[in-house]
């Protein structure tokens, strides 16, 4: 006989250690065979119950559904919905009441599960407790099969554990006072019962024991003897099958208890079994493996890993529902070979998909971020190498959850999908992928497809700001160049500035820095003004809880880029970036982020920025082309100079400029340029790399590179002179005003003369007179003019559309002398 003890007993009459939830049946162990089933397939009460055992969340869709059915349910099937929306299901009066007067047609599981929504959801304690915890008691003192009380028990324990058991300064209820001791001696004489009855018992009556039972300190010793050594004498006389093996596994997973002798029994026979096991038994030892933490089980589990991948086909057959639980393994494990595997087997099954659970539960896996690191690239002596993954099946995998998700959507499962999950999925794929995809082969972003635009804007009222903001953190890996997803913007926007106040500060600095990332999308709207200057002052009345140096940066460089400015905000975070704590462990990346936000805000602070300049020139030999040039461009905005600096950060570009993009060089010649610093080993290396790759510039970036050599006082070669000039006669219909007045004070500075060139340029200025937008400004027509006049280059056409314009602006002497001479 089992005693209860008597501390535990004098505090509520109950177990002490039965105060966390003691569920009969594990969501896995019911869940293994048929959890991957579309719940289409299955009766509205059976629906309700394989999602309470699998825990999952009841949609809307399955809500709306329960009208049209309650007339013919039964007191059981009512049972069931209750346990798998007790907060929802308050609203049903007409089924609580059915339920409160058929509480005696239950069975104790059922009744278990009554029990533990009333635990749950306060608002049922009315209508049901009472009646509930009668049906309880009549039912364990009845009881003629032992084995089936233990969920029934558990679940009376936990309610009152929950509802009843009093704090240090509440009395005992009533109610429990009289109930309390007849519970006790049922609650312990059923217990002993059931060990007694286990002799006998089946290897799924014995796991479902243990997990109603197993770590209860009052019991639980007494009850791991009885229970593991039955299971032990079915593994060593060879009296189980597989399955049972695996099951065995989930009762000790479900309650962390692991039973070594047990353990050392059955890692034998499943070694023996995966030599010649399906694939849907695999799939279940890996889901298995992830849940219970055994070095036994881990070594099995790899030995199986190293043997599947030398074998090409092995991982060829599994189904897709399989493949996510066995994707879920090898991630949990970072085994790469299987990861790169099934990833490029899982695009075909997700596109032939029509399960939403099978979207929903892949999504879910490759969301929680750990297939980011696995899959990128590694880095082998400090160069990158590609892990086997190739960057279109994860652009293709990306896509593929999308148009499923899309079909189901147009299938009826509007409320069904997951969408959070759903672009944390896509994000973590396109986010490899985009590592391995250099700027020439770089992969147009897929679209989102209308139908998951349409459900995102019906149902964003009702996310929380989390869910909201995951997914912005998602949409700079799409292409958002159509007009309905610039509705989607606004509402979302709209969202996370109502919502913004509770997501984790972390989340919310990567959401607005999403948003900065959009290319100019955020910000052409009103209401995107209007949300964000709402969410800029959440945060700024929230400062105390940003406690991250890595999230204040990334926060300001997202406000920065789409034009929220606000001197309170800069003021307020900048006061507590420069606190020593957080300034002390923020990295290279982070201070780079925080001295291009300062920039685009025109934000002085001498003291910090003093700060960031020391410890970035530290660095300078660690800093990557990108970490160059948001700092560079960041501090030549608020014109400080700073000669280190300058120099520090100059001599690392002339070090690495092979390795910096056309397009960064341009920009970082453009920050030395503006502060008139020159630094010619520099500027020499990083003209070669613009002029040598024209094709990746544009027009303007060519302009503003050859503006810039002069305002650095360079002398540089008529041949990258030559080359950024073809390239602005090719791309001259995306010439803006402003740089067509750069190239001329270029020309008329260094006394180039280039025909070909000025000629395209007046063109270009008569297009711009002629267009929208005011047409073009009187200084730039003027520069024009006097450029053709400098190097006496006829235009009739120039000379007479923008004289008119020009007119308003004086000559410059220096050019006036300089004709008159010529």
């Amino acid at each position: 006989m089992v005693s209860m003890g008597a501390d535990a007993a004098s505090a509520v009459g109950i177990p002490e250690g039965l105060k966390s939830s003691l569920s009969a049946l594990s969501d896995r162990s019911v869940a293994g065979s048929s959890g991957q089933a579309d719940l289409n397939q299955i009766t509205l009460p059976m629906q309700f119950k394989a999602l309470k055992l699998r825990r999952e969340v009841v949609s809307d869709n399955l809500l709306m559904s329960v009208l049209e059915a309650i007339e013919d349910w039964t007191a059981g099937d009512i049972a069931y919905f209750v346990a798998a929306a007790p907060d929802k299901c308050v609203e049903f009066d007409m089924l609580i009441d059915k339920l409160s007067s058929g509480l005696e047609e239950l069975s104790s599981e059922q009744l278990a599960f009554v029990l533990e929504a009333v635990a749950e959801c306060s608002a049922l304690a009315m209508p049901l407790q009472d009646a509930a915890i009668a049906q309880t008691v009549e039912m364990l003192r009845v009881n003629k099969h032992p084995l089936e009380a233990p969920p029934l028990i558990a679940a009376l324990i936990q309610l009152f554990v929950k509802t009843y058991a009093p704090q240090a300064d509440q009395q005992v209820p009533q109610q429990l006072i009289q109930h309390r001791e007849e519970l006790r001696n049922l609650v312990e004489q059923s217990i002993n019962n059931v060990l007694a009855a286990l002799q006998s018992a089946s290897v799924a009556t014995t796991c479902a024991f243990l997990k109603a039972f197993m770590g209860c300190p009052t019991i639980g010793a007494t009850a791991a003897e009885i229970a593991s050594g039955h299971l032990l004498s079915f593994v060593q006389n060879d009296r189980c099958t597989p399955e049972e093996l695996i099951d065995m596994l989930w009762a000790m997973a479900a309650v962390d208890v692991v039973h070594a002798e047990l353990i050392d029994a059955i890692v034998p026979k499943l070694e023996l079994i995966l030599k010649s096991a399906t694939p849907v038994f695999i799939a279940k030892f890996m889901d298995a493996c992830v849940a219970i933490d055994t070095p036994e089980l881990d070594t099995l589990f790899q030995l199986y890993l190293q043997s599947s991948t030398s074998d090409t086909t092995s991982l060829g057959t599994f189904e897709p529902a399989d493949s996510v639980s066995v994707l879920n393994a090898a991630l949990s494990l970072q085994h790469r070979a299987v990861v790169v595997r099934l990833i490029s087997q899982l695009g075909i099954s997700v596109g032939e998909s029509k399960s939403t659970q099978f979207i929903n539960a892949l999504s879910s896996i490759i969301a929680n971020g750990n297939i980011v690191p696995l899959l990128g690239p590694q880095k082998v002596g400090g160069q990158k190498v590609a892990t086997g993954v190739k960057r279109d099946e994860l652009s293709y995998l990306a896509r593929q959850l999308m148009e499923a998700a899309s079909s189901l959507i147009e299938g009826g499962h509007e409320s069904d999908v997951q969408l959070p999950s759903l672009f944390a999925a896509s994000k973590c794929l396109l986010e490899v992928a985009a590592t391995y995809a250099t700027e020439e082969e770089a992969a147009l972003p897929p679209a989102i497809p209308m139908a998951v635009v349409n459900n995102l804007m019906d149902r964003v009222d009702l996310m929380s700001g989390t869910e909201v903001a995951t997914i912005i953190c998602a949409l700079p890996y799409f292409d958002l160049s159509s007009g309905d997803t610039s509705q989607m913007l606004q509402v979302i926007l709209t969202r996370l500035s109502h919502e913004g106040e509770q997501c984790p500060t972390k989340l919310l600095s990567d959401a607005v820095f999403s948003l900065g990332e959009l290319d100019g999308r955020i910000g052409t709207h009103i209401t995107h003004h209007v949300a964000i200057e709402k969410l800029s002052d959440q945060c700024v009345d929230n400062v105390g809880m940003w406690t991250s140096g890595k999230s204040i940066c990334r926060l300001l460089y997202g406000f920065s880029r789409v034009a929220c400015n606000k001197r309170s905000l800069f003021n307020v975070f900048g006061t507590q970036l420069g606190k020593r704590p957080l300034l002390k462990l923020i990295t290279r990346d982070d201070i780079a982020l925080a001295m291009s936000a300062f920039g685009n805000a025109k934000y002085l602070d001498k003291e910090l920025y003093d700060a960031l300049a020391e410890h970035m020139v530290s660095i300078a030999d660690d800093l990557n082309p990108a970490d160059l040039t948001l700092v560079l461009a960041g501090y030549s905005r608020l014109n400080l100079l700073n000669t280190n600096l300058y120099q520090r950060l100059g001599e690392r570009a002339a070090a690495i400029s092979d390795q910096i993009p056309a397009g960064a060089a341009a920009k970082i010649l453009c920050a030395y340029g503006h502060v008139g610093n020159e630094h010619e080993n520099m500027a020499s290396k990083l003209l070669a790399q613009v002029s040598e790759n024209t094709a990746q510039l544009d027009a303007n970036q060519c302009a503003n590179s050859l503006y810039a050599v002069v305002q650095m006082n360079f002398n540089a070669d008529s041949d990258h002179l030559d080359a950024l000039a073809k390239r602005i006669e090719t791309d001259v219909e995306n010439l803006r005003g402003e740089s067509i007045q750069k190239v001329c004070e270029v020309m008329q500075e260094l006394n180039w003369r280039n025909d070909s060139l000025l000629r395209s340029m007046a063109g270009r200025s008569i297009q711009l007179s002629n267009g929208e937008d005011n047409g073009i400004k009187p200084e730039i027509a003027r520069a024009v003019l006097d450029t053709l006049g400098l190097f006496m280059v006829h235009h009739s056409d120039a000379r007479r559309q923008l004289s008119e314009t020009a007119r308003s602006v004086s000559r410059d002497p220096s050019i006036v002398a300089e004709i008159a001479a010529a």
